[in-house]
């Protein structure tokens, strides 16, 4: 059983673009697992505003990275395995796509990096459902070409594998390749 074979302290980092799926995925991953489901955004304590044909946006990228390192220290002590639901690049207070410096992914010291993929389209309507706000297309297809870009820097920087995760690929099929990668 893949819960056996995950070693203490394993964090798998699980990003995409807004309305992707990955909070939906993290949490079936932890409850299959056994480990603790971690919101980004909930340790870092940001507030997120929404902006109608913008996404979201954070008022300072560096004071929210720290913040979300601080906490997740704390909140890490007693699991063996955490999923973070988190991003490679959000919006900065102007709106514009700003990557996480790679300096917070070494904090973060993931054992897997995780990108779910998603037409931006598709993305676009769940959002829209979710939120019932208006979004752009094309901020959207951007913002999942520098999320994809970013995440394999981030696993060439970091020599950490990187899973190419389908938003709709089946939770039996997720957790082999998880064990697949972990055990590598």
């Amino acid at each position: 059983m893949l819960n056996d074979q995950v070693q203490q302290d394993t964090l798998l980092f699980v990003g995409g673009i807004y309305g992707s799926g990955k909070t939906s995925i993290c949490a079936r991953v932890s409850e299959k697992l056994g480990g603790q489901h971690l919101k980004a955004s909930e340790l870092a304590q940001h507030k997120v505003r929404g902006v109608a044909d913008q996404g979201k946006a954070v008022d300072s990228v560096q004071a929210n990275q720290q913040t979300l390192l601080e906490n997740l220290a704390r909140t890490r002590r007693d699991a063996s395995l955490s999923v973070l639901d988190g991003h490679y690049c959000i919006y900065n207070r102007l709106l514009q796509i700003e990557e996480i410096a790679l300096p917070v992914f070494e904090c973060i010291r993931p054992d897997l990096l995780l990108i779910v993929d998603i037409a931006p389209n598709i993305a676009l309507e769940r959002l829209v459902q979710r939120e019932r706000a208006t979004f752009d297309l094309a901020r959207l297809t951007e913002l999942r070409a520098r999320e994809s870009s970013h995440a394999t820097l981030v696993s060439n920087h970091l020599q950490v594998p990187l899973l190419i995760v389908r938003f709709d690929l089946a939770i039996e099929e997720l957790l082999k390749s998880i064990s697949n990668h972990l055990n590598t």
